[in-house]
């Protein structure tokens, strides 16, 4: 996969735009990660109507076709591309293009989820301590980062 240097700090994949097409197909079922998130919810959350979810890192949104109508949804991803794909499949839902290390939202979530191999993209442990603190800041207390 050719990578772009933008700068030190920041790599974008370009053929995301073909992979956007064919990612769903490529990962298959995403169920299982879904149950995981579904049951800490259920012991934690017994008692919330709404669930405010920030998925970082979302791609094409897939993993959201698990989650009913409790959950209100923010998928954050570096590739256009990808979150066409999730506007498409799950128009409800608010796609915002950032980047998981250092995005700002004026509100805080209950839920922030960074799913599958996502991390990997982060190449740098200062990456890592960067998503992490901005997750942290945009986490309501008390609440899941998982």
């Amino acid at each position: 996969m050719k990578t772009i240097i933008v700068n030190k700090s920041l790599r974008i994949f370009p053929n995301y735009s073909e992979f956007s097409k064919i990612y769903d197909t490529i990962m298959g079922d995403r169920s299982g990660m879904a149950n995981i998130v579904l049951h800490l919810v259920e012991k934690i959350f017994k008692k919330y109507n709404k669930i405010e979810m920030l998925d970082l890192a979302c791609g094409t949104g897939e993993i959201h076709n698990f989650f009913d109508k409790r959950f209100k949804i923010t998928g954050i991803d570096i590739s256009e591309d990808m979150l066409r794909v999730a506007r498409i499949k799950h128009p409800e839902n608010k796609y915002i293009k950032s980047d998981v290390r250092r995005f700002t939202s004026e509100k805080a979530y209950d839920l922030i989820t960074f799913n599958y191999d996502s991390i990997n993209h982060l190449l740098q442990i200062e990456e890592w301590i960067s998503m992490f603190e901005t997750s942290y800041k945009n986490l309501k207390k008390g609440c899941i980062y998982f």
